[in-house]
């Protein structure tokens, strides 16, 4: 059912808005249009392109901030060439790692809980809360492993 909310200002100009009846059906039916069929399922290859993007991004950040900070040692003689080659390498690969391997966990853990919590009346925060939890968790825990192997 559909219900004018607003037809035109004083002068009849403006625009026509229409409020759409709010249920789950037609929430679900937007859903499917916005975002497809998929929508709610968590596939193997939705995820490893969204971890794929993030660990590309991680790298370049990580990276850059090495180059920075080890570039800053190696011009005031801190450290030679080979060993900033070293640390850029190493922070951008954990960077990259840490990233992709945290919005992995944090697409599955979101996903899960938003179809767990789908039938009930829980916050809706809730999914993202735990997804943004897993993406600290296991991006710490993956870069602290991937710089354990260098020390």
């Amino acid at each position: 059912m559909n219900n004018n909310l607003l037809s035109g200002s004083k002068n009849n100009v403006g625009t026509m808005m229409t409020a759409v009846r709010n249920t789950s059906s037609g929430t679900a039916r937007i859903a499917r249009q916005a975002i497809g069929n998929s929508a709610g399922k968590l596939t193997t290859s939705t995820v490893a392109k969204v971890a794929g993007n993030s660990g590309a991004v991680g790298a370049a950040i990580s990276g850059g901030v090495e180059i920075l900070s080890s570039g800053y040692q190696w011009m005031s003689g801190e450290i030679d060439g080979e060993e900033f080659a070293c640390n850029v390498a190493r922070e951008t690969v954990g960077g990259g790692i840490a990233a992709g391997l945290s919005t992995a966990a944090a697409s599955a853990v979101s996903t899960a809980a938003a179809s767990a919590l789908a039938a009930t009346s829980a916050p809706v925060w809730v999914p993202a809360a735990a997804a943004i939890g897993t993406l600290f968790v296991v991006g710490t825990a993956a870069k602290e492993l991937w710089d354990c192997i260098f020390e």
